[in-house]
C-alpha cells in the first residue's frame, strides 16, 4: 500500500482546530473567550481579591475602597454564571452534533470510494475503525486542549509576574515540580497508547459478537444453529483477554503516576510551604494580606503549570488519533477505476479457471473459479 505523509503534532492540532472552526465558528470563538475570561476571573477572585480584603481589614481601610474592587468582580462573575448554562444547553449540543455529522459524512464518502482491496489489509482496516470510532471525540478534544492551553498560559503569566516581583525563589521550586510532572505524564501517555493499541483488535472481536446477538439480521441463524454457544465462548474469551491486558499495563501506570504525585507534593507542599512560613513568621517580610496573595498565587501558578505540562502530552495523544483519520482520508486507491462497463444484453456468461489476487497480497482472493450462467438465470 502506498504510504501517506506523516504529519506533526502541531499540524494535526491545527487540522482539528480549523475543522471545528469551519463547522462551528461562533461556538469555537466563544468557548475560547469563555475559557480565557473564566480562568482569569477565577484567578482574580481566589488569589488577589481575598488577599485584598484581608489587607483592607488589617490596615483598616474605608469600606468604600473595598467596594470599588469587589462589586465589578462580582458583576462579571454573575454574567459568567448566567451565560455559561445558556451556551451549554443550546449552542454547544447543536455545534457538536453538526461537527460529528460532518466528520462522519466525510469518512462515509471516503469509505465508499475506497477499493475493496484496502479492506483486506489489516493495518488499513484497523486505522479505518480507529478513525470511525475515535476521530470525532479527538477533534473536539484537541480543540478543547487548545482552549485550556490559552487559559492556563494567561494565568501563568499573570501569577508568574506577581511572584517574580515579590519572591522570585518560588519560581525555582515550581520549575522542579513542573519538570517532574512533565516527565511522568509523557511516560504515562506513551504507555496508555500502547495499551489501547493492544486492546483494540480484541475489542473489535468482542464488539462483533455483541452485534450478532442484538441485530435482527442474525436472529434466524442463532435460532436454527448452535452458533450461539461458539459466540458466547468467544465473547467470554475476548473479555478475559481485555482484562488481562488491563492488568498487564496497570502496575506500571499506577507506579509512574504515584511516583510523580509523591515527588510533586513533597517539593511543593513540604519544602515550599516551609520556606514561605519561615519568611513570613521569622523574617517578617510579608503582611497577612501579602502572605495570602503570595501563597495563593504560588499555589495557582504551580497548579496551572502542572496542568500545562499535562496539556502538552495531550496534544500528542490527540495527534495519534487525528493522524489515523488523516491517513485514512489521504489514502489513494492503487487500482485504476475505468467506470462501469455495460452488461451484454444477450448471451451466457462463462467463467473458466478464474484467479484474482489483490495488489500487495501474497494469497489469491479468488482461485480456480469456473462457472456458467445461462441467459436469464438468476440465483434465489
Amino acid at each position: 500500500m502506498r504510504k501517506t505523509k506523516k504529519h506533526s503534532t502541531l499540524s494535526n492540532t491545527i487540522f482539528a482546530l480549523f475543522w471545528q472552526f469551519r463547522v462551528a465558528p461562533f461556538h469555537t470563538l466563544f468557548t475560547f473567550a469563555q475559557v480565557l475570561f473564566g480562568d482569569l476571573l477565577t484567578m482574580v477572585k481566589h488569589t488577589f481579591l481575598l488577599a485584598y480584603i484581608v489587607a483592607c481589614v488589617e490596615e483598616k481601610r474605608p469600606f468604600g475602597e473595598l467596594l470599588y474592587v469587589f462589586v465589578p468582580i462580582m458583576i462579571f462573575n454573575i454574567l459568567k454564571l448566567v451565560i455559561e448554562p445558556i451556551v451549554s444547553a443550546y449552542v454547544e449540543p447543536r455545534s457538536m452534533a453538526n461537527l460529528q455529522k460532518d466528520i462522519q459524512l466525510k469518512l462515509y464518502e471516503k469509505a465508499v470510494s475506497m477499493e475493496i482491496a484496502k479492506y483486506d489489509n489489516a493495518t488499513f482496516y484497523n486505522d479505518f475503525v480507529w478513525a470511525m470510532q475515535k476521530a470525532p471525540e479527538h477533534i473536539t478534544a484537541a480543540t478543547g486542549t487548545c482552549r485550556n492551553l490559552l487559559g492556563k498560559l494567561a494565568v501563568v503569566l499573570c501569577t508568574g509576574a506577581f511572584i517574580v516581583t515579590t519572591d522570585a525563589i518560588a519560581l525555582g521550586i515550581v520549575a522542579l515540580v513542573v519538570l517532574v510532572t512533565f516527565l511522568s505524564q509523557r511516560v504515562l501517555n506513551k504507555w496508555r497508547m500502547e495499551r489501547e493499541e493492544e486492546i483494540l483488535p480484541v475489542s473489535r472481536k468482542r464488539d462483533y459478537v455483541n452485534r450478532v446477538f442484538y441485530l435482527a439480521d442474525y436472529v434466524k441463524d442463532i435460532k436454527t444453529s448452535r452458533i450461539s454457544e461458539k459466540l458466547e465462548k468467544d465473547f467470554a474469551e475476548t473479555s478475559g483477554q481485555m482484562q488481562k491486558l488491563v492488568k498487564k499495563h496497570g502496575p506500571r501506570l499506577v507506579g509512574v503516576s504515584l511516583a510523580g504525585d509523591s515527588v510533586r507534593d513533597f517539593v511543593y507542599d513540604g519544602v515550599y510551604l516551609s520556606y514561605l512560613f519561615y519568611q513570613a513568621i521569622v523574617q517578617g517580610r510579608f503582611g497577612l494580606g501579602a502572605l495570602m496573595a503570595l501563597y495563593n498565587a504560588a499555589t495557582r501558578l504551580s497548579n496551572n503549570l502542572r496542568q500545562l505540562v499535562k496539556i502538552f502530552p495531550e496534544f500528542q495523544q490527540h495527534s495519534l488519533y487525528i493522524e489515523k483519520l488523516r491517513t485514512f482520508l489521504e489514502t489513494e486507491n492503487e487500482m485504476s477505476d475505468h467506470g462501469s462497463l455495460p452488461v451484454p444484453e444477450y448471451g451466457d456468461i462463462l467463467l473458466n479457471d478464474v484467479h484474482f489476487t489483490y495488489p500487495g497480497n501474497a494469497k489469491a482472493t479468488i482461485k480456480g473459479v469456473s462457472m456458467k450462467i445461462k441467459q436469464g438465470e438468476k440465483s434465489h
